[in-house]
């Protein structure tokens, strides 16, 4: 007797040193999920074993449960509530069995029908559980043979399996997502008004294949055809072609073609073909915008941009951006064309203005009036060069027809401008005085490097002398070629000289000696007075002076 009542004290003890299951505080959230899968999960995340068989335990009915931080005995109370399923504490495991007195009970609650939901062509049945959550295919647990039977109190026989084999045996085996709020979709819809249209409790959650709005519409989108008397308007997407007499409005992406007779604006990307009277307005543009007035894009334009007025792009365009009066592109551009100025950032390919253009770097050409670059590959063409790091030179020289020269050359070394100012005095022995004579010129030239440290310049410059007077009213034209050799003697000087081919073009006539042509020249190679008066005279000079 003592010692049975030695082995119950023992067998006691260890059952008090063992951390009792159903005590074990739990946080569960499920909703319509399978008994065998919370099972699962709870198992998993911690350490309860429960064991049952499935030919015994509806595994596959629905539960739901919703605890925080209570016992587990709670959260399965609520869980179970509703089912033919019972449970009971046996050891370090938690036993399920089918009550029979509490299925009786649940067998005479009666199943209210569900609303019959009507289905046609337009409006498509979908496959979606009721709630909108995922629907989960649970795989039955099958009996498994070498089973160990027990008896429990008020229970019948039961499996005990480890809860590494439960887990291995009941899981999901697909997984679908339904979102609820998906968006709808519908053959066609037809619309008067916002207010007046085939469905108008549902017009914003559909998207239409076919959609027509006899004067204004507003639906959620469009994957295929809408046309509209006055606007169209969309919540969602457009996939396909919309037209409208006088607007479309888009609150996200168009995929497709947008025509109307006004103007088209959609807040998201814009791929495919935009075209308006007026304007067009869009997020990212990887398509061809066409309006009489302007078009912008709130973003990069991998395409075409051609506007009556003007074109604007807030990030870089890969692509032709073509206007009658200017382009702008914040960032870098591939081509601008337009009838008077154009800026960007950095150019790909080249600038086409009759006023100026603008950009940072500049691969290839500009080709205006005004041309800004802070650096270029390519070549400015204009009558004005600025280039930050290009060939920038002011120049000090002498010569036998000017004495005094001052030059001004801004470009790059193979294209730059040449803006002169020159001057002479020669002394007047009959009225004992000296007169002075004054040029100012225009040329253009390129800087051939021969070494690090020389260049070889190639100059071509027109002057308008005015002999011994103010300003000389006729035609008296100084034109130079020149070629000087350019070798640096500081960091930013060197000094030149060379050959010059000068070529004095004059309807110039002396009151009192009336002689033809210029008396400020030396003696020419080659001097001819045509019929009309036109003197022409030509000889070889030298220039020299220092460049900074």
């Amino acid at each position: 007797m003592k010692r049975c009542t030695g082995i119950f004290l023992l067998l006691g003890w260890m059952v008090a040193m063992n951390a009792q299951p159903l005590q074990q505080k739990v946080s569960l959230n499920y909703t319509n999920e399978p008994l065998g899968y919370v099972l699962d999960a709870i198992s998993a995340n911690y350490r309860v074993n429960f064991s049952y068989s499935s030919n015994f335990v509806p595994v596959q009915q629905k539960v739901t449960v919703s605890v925080v931080n209570q016992p587990l005995s709670i959260a399965l109370d609520n869980m179970l509530k509703e089912t033919a399923v019972d449970y009971v504490e046996v050891g370090q495991q938690v036993v399920l069995r089918t009550d029979k007195h509490k299925k009786a009970q649940l067998s005479q609650l009666q199943t209210l029908p569900g609303k019959v939901r009507q289905t046609s062509p337009i409006y498509p049945e979908r496959n979606t559980s009721p709630n909108g959550r995922r629907n989960r295919e649970v795989r039955e647990v099958p009996a498994i043979e070498g089973q160990r039977i027990a008896s429990v109190p008020g229970g019948n026989s039961v499996l005990t399996m480890h809860d590494a084999s439960l887990r291995s045996l009941v899981q999901p085996i697909s997984q679908t997502e339904t979102s609820a709020d998906e968006t709808s979709r519908r053959l066609a819809q037809i619309s008067l008004l916002p207010f007046l249209n085939s469905e108008a409790n549902r017009k914003r959650n559909m998207t239409n294949t076919l959609s027509l709005n006899l004067l204004w519409g507003d639906n959620g989108g469009v994957e295929g055809l809408e046309v509209g008397g006055f606007v169209n308007r969309i919540r969602n997407d457009v996939k396909g072609v919309q037209v409208a007499g006088f607007a479309n409005l888009v609150d996200n992406d168009v995929s497709g073609t947008q025509l109307s007779g006004l103007f088209n604006i959609n807040h998201g990307k814009l791929v495919g073909v935009q075209a308006a009277g007026v304007f067009n307005h869009s997020g990212d543009a990887k398509a061809i915008q066409a309006a009489g007035v302007y078009n912008i894009a709130r973003g990069d334009v991998k395409g075409v941009q051609v506007a009556g007025v003007f074109n604007m792009a807030q990030g870089y365009v890969d692509g032709v951006q073509a206007s009658v009066l200017f382009n702008l592109a914040s960032d870098k551009a591939k081509t601008q064309t337009a009838g008077l100025f154009n800026i960007a950032g950095d150019v790909e390919w080249g600038q086409m203005a009759l006023l100026f253009n603008k950009g940072k770097k500049v691969e290839g050409f500009q080709f205006a009036l005004v041309n800004i670059a802070d650096t270029i590959c390519g070549t400015p063409f204009g009558f004005l060069n600025l280039v930050k790091k290009g060939y920038n030179r002011f120049e000090i020289a002498g010569g036998e027809t000017m004495y005094g020269n001052l030059s001004a050359k801004l470009g790059t070394h193979k294209f730059y401008n040449i803006f002169q100012l020159a001057a002479r005095w020669d002394d007047d022995y009959k009225n004992g005085e000296s007169k002075l004579s004054w040029a100012l010129g225009y040329g253009l030239g390129t800087a051939i490097r021969l070494h690090p440290r020389s260049l070889l310049n190639f100059e071509v410059v027109t002057m308008h002398v005015n002999e011994r007077e103010v300003w000389t009213r006729e035609l008296h034209l100084l034109n130079q070629v020149r070629a000087t050799f350019d070798w640096q003697i500081g960091k930013k000087t060197s000094c030149f000289a060379g050959p010059v081919l000068n070529i004095m073009v004059s309807k110039k006539v002396d009151a009192e000696s009336g002689v033809y042509g210029s008396q400020l020249t030396p003696r020419p190679f080659y001097e001819s007075t045509s019929d009309t008066g036109n003197n022409l005279k030509m000889w070889v000079g030298l220039t020299a002076g220092l460049r900074m």
